[in-house]
């Protein structure tokens, strides 16, 4: 039998008053892939791809 470590029903997120707001993993995950982008497009950038 295989522990069940995800809340049913948990939201990485939630909209509330016009404002998005994030769980602590979500958002370290968001500016995580963010943070690969700004990366990616820097090198290629100074490669002269872009």
């Amino acid at each position: 039998m295989q522990p069940n470590n995800k809340k049913s029903g948990h939201k990485s997120f939630k909209f509330e008053g016009g404002r998005t707001y994030f769980t602590r993993t979500a958002e370290r995950k968001l500016f995580f892939i963010l943070t690969l982008l700004m990366l990616a497009a820097g090198v290629m950038i100074k490669l002269g791809v872009l």
